[in-house]
């Protein structure tokens, strides 16, 4: 199975300036559960999926939980910082996780699903 044996067509997206609102009303209309966020170009600068509303809905509270939480910035606070700027999102540029990974619409989707992993 390639990827495009699993992709939408014609391909859904959404710009940074899209209300998280309205990104939601179209995963739930279009039954999908990512889209790609393009500029006025047409290039992709980051997806939005159900995962970015899953941290977003957390909220804070979830941000202080977990043993390393309260030294998290000894850590790298840029994470922290990325969960919490996702968390106060109203817009899909501000919930989208960038950059985009992408791959041929070709490639095995085994292939696709290996990157994914590793990036995370």
């Amino acid at each position: 199975m390639d990827v495009r044996d699993a992709m939408t067509a014609p391909v859904i997206s959404v710009q940074p300036g899209t209300p998280l609102k309205d990104v939601a009303r179209l995963f739930i209309d279009k039954r999908i559960s990512g889209v790609p966020v393009t500029d006025d170009g047409d290039r992709v600068v980051g997806v939005i999926s159900e995962a970015d509303f899953l941290l977003k809905g957390k909220g804070e509270a979830a941000r202080r939980k977990g043993p390393w939480r309260p030294i998290s910035w000894l850590l790298g606070g840029d994470q922290s910082r990325a969960e919490q700027a996702k968390i106060h999102a109203t817009t899909a540029g501000e919930a989208m996780t960038a950059p985009a990974i992408t791959i041929e619409a070709s490639r095995p989707l085994r292939e696709a699903a290996s990157r994914m992993v590793d990036a995370d």
